[in-house]
């Protein structure tokens, strides 16, 4: 397995891990994901990226479903002074357009 370092701990799939894979051997943690899925594509073992990660990744194949005890939200925001300005209102504007259209990544939908 690859799991995280103390960094990480608050994530939900952390969480899991310690719940579920206490006796597992890790080959290595990471304090982020981008560290967990450089092991995983060198062939380091089994990490729990989120979905958008890990199935972006052509040499990575999905073992399991997505599962929604270790979801994680995405919020955008900005302080309310700010949201009416106009570059404010363009990156937000930007941001909201580019995650609907890969909602399917995001939501775990797509997989390899």
């Amino acid at each position: 397995w690859l799991g995280f370092d103390d960094a990480l701990s608050h994530l939900s799939a952390a969480k899991w891990m310690r719940d579920n894979l206490s006796d597992a051997r890790f080959a290595m943690r990471s304090n982020n994901l981008l560290g967990l899925l450089s092991g995983a594509v060198a062939g380091m073992g089994v990490a729990p990226l989120p979905c958008f990660m890990g199935d972006a990744e052509p040499n990575l194949k999905r073992l399991f479903p997505p599962d929604p005890k270790i979801a994680s939200e995405l919020w955008l925001l900005t302080h309310e002074d700010l949201r009416h300005t106009a570059r404010i209102r363009a990156f937000m504007d930007f941001m909201a357009a580019a995650i609907i259209a890969d909602k399917n990544l995001l939501e775990g939908r797509r997989a390899n």
